[in-house]
């Protein structure tokens, strides 16, 4: 038996920061979709897998992740966790995560919910049907996976050095930068600087004027 090929990692799947605020203002339009808005904000700025997202608590759990505010870490997993193979350490919380977090706690622990993703009260289990509604209404049609592809490619465009970056998102330097390489500033960099020697081509006629390449989020985790 041979099982399938394994699909493609999706190129230029992301939202800008517009698009994520766009998106986050009509989660929270109705209480039915409100827990979709801490799913984005979580996931563009940590990279999180949706659904180790949903099983995140505010208390240390043997099974599921958890935010240490005190130690400003995310531990993706729980200590009794089933083995996968895919990649969920530690990560340090993002500086401008960090103030949703500690009012989402306050809120959520003075009502004795200890479930980061919630709706009335109870842990979510799935995003089916709320994520399409939230897209929906922010005229897209896609699914909660993007929330990583954008954390990787902001990274990527912030500059971030690639290996901080891959033990950030838990995936690998090779995979990171074959996927997301293209929006780091530095991507071929040297190449598209590079000139023959000296009269072995004619094409290269001294620095040129005109606008410098940039990227919509460069700064935006920095």
């Amino acid at each position: 038996m041979t099982l399938p090929p394994k699909a493609a990692q999706r190129k230029d799947y992301w939202l800008t920061r517009e698009e994520v605020a766009t998106r986050i203002r009509a989660a929270r339009k109705s209480p039915h979709t409100a827990h979709v808005a801490r799913v984005l904000l979580i996931g563009v700025y940590t990279g999180t897998r949706p659904g180790a997202i949903l099983d995140l608590n505010w208390l240390a759990s043997p099974s599921g992740g958890w935010f240490d505010l005190d130690a400003c870490v995310l531990h993706r997993h729980g200590p009794n966790a089933r083995h996968s193979k895919k990649h969920q350490p530690p990560a340090r919380i993002h500086t401008r995560l960090v103030p949703h977090l500690v009012r989402w706690r306050a809120n959520d622990v003075s009502r004795g919910i200890t479930s980061v993703i919630h709706y009335r009260g109870l842990p979510v289990k799935k995003l089916r049907r709320s994520w399409k509604t939230v897209a929906k209404l922010a005229s897209r049609n896609d699914a909660p996976h993007i929330v990583r592809h954008t954390a990787a490619t902001w990274q990527m465009q912030a500059g971030t050095n690639l290996y901080e970056a891959a033990g950030y998102l838990g995936m690998s330097p090779e995979t990171l930068w074959e996927t997301y390489g293209h929006h780091h500033p530095d991507f071929q960099s040297e190449a598209a600087r590079a000139v023959g020697k000296k009269g072995s081509s004619r094409l290269h006629s001294g620095p040129q004027s005109g606008p410098r390449c940039s990227h919509p989020n460069a700064k935006l985790l920095r």
